[in-house]
């Protein structure tokens, strides 16, 4: 573009020449070089933030499935410790003893100062990944409510 004649007069003038001269950044750019695209920066600043939006989400998706996992096998443990005193309560005729297996053990012990009153203690471990724990359950049961 080239700089305006202040001589001819006409508005069109009195604008170019603002336009040219007090407004420089205004000028006609190159055609090769227009703003249509983003630039190298702002792309890759984009991709950081895409990229931590899913790291968090595959962290957040990572613990709820080791959470749920953990919470199956405690789940399971309780189901086995209601199995494991059913036993008892059906097959065993009570005296003190304890008995163990792989990862569970019952302990059946008279209740002092109560006449036929036997307390079963039953302990079931579990573990899901890194995550290990102990479900135990307590009850009590007279002598004459097993069957023989």
């Amino acid at each position: 573009m080239n700089a305006p004649d202040k001589q001819d007069g006409g508005i069109d003038n009195v604008l170019k020449f603002m336009i040219f001269y007090i407004f420089p950044g205004r000028k006609k750019k190159n055609p090769r070089y227009t703003d249509d695209g983003f630039s190298l920066l702002e792309v890759l600043v984009s991709l950081a933030i895409v990229g931590l939006t899913l790291g968090l989400i595959y962290e957040a998706y990572a613990s709820g499935v080791s959470m749920t996992t953990a919470q199956d096998a405690h789940t399971r443990a309780h189901i086995q410790a209601e199995s494991l005193i059913a036993t008892v309560d059906s097959a065993w005729s009570l005296s003190e003893e304890r008995i163990q297996g792989e990862g569970w053990a019952i302990q059946v012990t008279e209740e002092p100062g109560y006449e036929d009153l036997f307390r079963i203690v039953v302990q079931v471990d579990w573990r899901a990944g890194n995550r290990t724990g102990r479900v135990e359950r307590v009850t009590h049961r007279l002598r004459n409510e097993i069957t023989p």
